[in-house]
Parts: structure tokens; C-alpha cells; sequence
């Protein structure tokens, strides 16, 4: 081979290792910086879950009436937050379903989708950061739920959810509806225990919102940039969240 063309196929080979080479520094790169999202991401929802912690145990504390209803509401609510974490651990760039999540807490008080309690919406994964003050609302909804006699009442429970797609960015409508006879004209009452004794109904309290509650919409306000709204009335009892698209996406049902 003449050395002309020895030449040219060394430059060639050259070439082609500094290709190979840059484009291994750019994948060691893109790793890494990879690893430091998500090592940021870790760290950002460990500061949210122990802000979320104290909270619950605070919250709990100033509005038990004694040391026993003190130490079941705050198992519960934080039975309901570490179920969702535990389901997250294994990969915290997935969400949950939210029906899922919904039926799951129905679970825990003994209740199921079906004649009286509707479930309705698309098919939605709540991100990591959503999906465990999402639990806990619902928990506390259903708590009160439960309290108020639902199981012995003939009434209903509507949660829907939605897309708004009118704005900039896609909005998470969720909606919680009491028909009027699951409610009655019972007064409001400090959340059930999802356990045996949970037919139990403590002494009436104010309708003025629990401390609880006032911090769970102070967090979805500032950890999730969403909005979250109730009402409490003789004959009725309503919630609704927005919750914009960082805090959710649309479920993948390929192969479903």
C-alpha cells in the first residue's frame, strides 16, 4: 500500500477514535449530571417528606382531645403517607396511579368503588412529589366520611378528575362530591380511625377547618403549586383540588 494511502487511513482511524471518545465523555457527562438530578430530586423530597412529617405530628396534636385519639389519628395519617412512600421507594421518577391511590384508601376503611361511591376520570399517574399529600387528603376526607355514618347512610360519593386544557399548561381537576344523605345534618367531628373501633364517633366539633387540614392546603399550596378548596354544609360536603403538570402526567395504557 503506498504510504500516501497509509497516511490517509491513519487520519481516518484517528478521526474516528476522537469521535468515539467525545462521544464517551458526553454519555460520562450526561450520566453524571443524571446522577446529580437525582441525588438533588432525593434530597428535595426527603426535606418535603419531613416537613410533611412534622406537620402531621404537630397538626395531630393540637386538635386531639386526649393522648389515645392523639395516638390513633396520627398512626393513621402517617400509616397513609408511608404506604405511598413505600410504593414510590423503588423508583422515585415514577408516580401512582391516582384511582389507584383512591381505591387503596378506601381500602384501609373498609369501603369500595361500586353503587354509592363512583370513581370517574382518565387514566393519570400523580408524580412522586403529589401522589403522598394527595393520600393524605384523601384519608382525611374519608375519615370524616366514615365518621359521619356513610356506611349507615344511603348515600353517595362522587371523585372525579379531569384535564383542563384551556390554560398554558394542563390543570389536574379533582373533584369530591357527598350526596346530601350520606352527610345528614350530623356536625362536623374530628377524622375516624381506619381501624376496628373506627365506627366510633367522638363528640361534635366546629366546622371551622382542623389545624390538620389548614397545613395539608398550606403544603399542596407551596410543595405543589396547586390549589385545594372545601366546603362543609347541613346538607352537603365538597373538595376540590387543581394541581398543575408538574404534579401529574398522563398514563401510559400502551398494552393495557
Amino acid at each position: 500500500m503506498p504510504a500516501g494511502d497509509n497516511s490517509a487511513a491513519l487520519r481516518v482511524a484517528l478521526a474516528d477514535a476522537e469521535r468515539m471518545r467525545d462521544e464517551a465523555l458526553a454519555r460520562c457527562a450526561a450520566m453524571q449530571e443524571q446522577r446529580q438530578d437525582e441525588r438533588r430530586d432525593g434530597q428535595h423530597q426527603l426535606r418535603n417528606s419531613f416537613s410533611v412529617i412534622r406537620a402531621i405530628v404537630r397538626r395531630t396534636g393540637e386538635e386531639a382531645g386526649d393522648v389515645e385519639e392523639y395516638c390513633g389519628l396520627l398512626e393513621a395519617r402517617l400509616s397513609s403517607y408511608f404506604r405511598v412512600q413505600a410504593a414510590l421507594a423503588r423508583d422515585w421518577s415514577r408516580g401512582l396511579n391516582l384511582e389507584l391511590l383512591i381505591l387503596d384508601e378506601l381500602l384501609i376503611f373498609g369501603l369500595a368503588s361500586g353503587e354509592r361511591i363512583h370513581l370517574n376520570g382518565p387514566p393519570i399517574e400523580l408524580t412522586s412529589r403529589a401522589a403522598g399529600l394527595m393520600a393524605l387528603a384523601f384519608h382525611d376526607l374519608l375519615s370524616v366520611l366514615v365518621v359521619d355514618g356513610f356506611e349507615e347512610k344511603d348515600g353517595t360519593l362522587d371523585i372525579d378528575w379531569s384535564l383542563e386544557t384551556d390554560s398554558a399548561e394542563p390543570l389536574l381537576l379533582i373533584d369530591w362530591k357527598e350526596a346530601e344523605s350520606a352527610i345528614g345534618n350530623s356536625p362536623a367531628r374530628s377524622p375516624a380511625r381506619p381501624s376496628a373501633d373506627r365506627h366510633e364517633r367522638p363528640p361534635g366539633r366546629s366546622q371551622e377547618p382542623s389545624p390538620w387540614s389548614a397545613s395539608l392546603r398550606l403544603a399542596i399550596e407551596h410543595q405543589l403549586a396547586g390549589t385545594m378548596q372545601t366546603a362543609a354544609h347541613s346538607d352537603a360536603r365538597s373538595a376540590s383540588f387543581r394541581l398543575p403538570v408538574p404534579c401529574f402526567q398522563e398514563a401510559n395504557t400502551d398494552g393495557v
